[in-house]
């Protein structure tokens, strides 16, 4: 299932973690697809605080756990 992440303009794959732009008539780009660990930096300085809750709650935290590991090289 697919949720939106309205402030990235960008859908989320709640199985799978992959992030996908969303298009004005409300579909998302299936082929432009991103992993969630491999989104820029960008893109979670634009999130806003409720869809980082969200991914926060698909994930158990889990990810950002990840993410700092990998920015200080554990």
């Amino acid at each position: 299932m697919v949720f939106n992440l309205d402030s990235v303009g960008s859908v989320i794959d709640g199985n799978d973690g992959m992030v996908y732009p969303m298009l004005s008539d409300g579909e998302y780009d299936v082929i432009c697809g991103t992993h969630l660990s491999e989104v820029d930096k960008g893109w979670f300085d634009n999130l806003s605080s409720v869809d980082r809750d969200f991914i926060d709650s698909l994930f158990d935290g889990d990810y950002w756990e990840m993410k700092a590991e990998v920015h200080n090289g554990i």
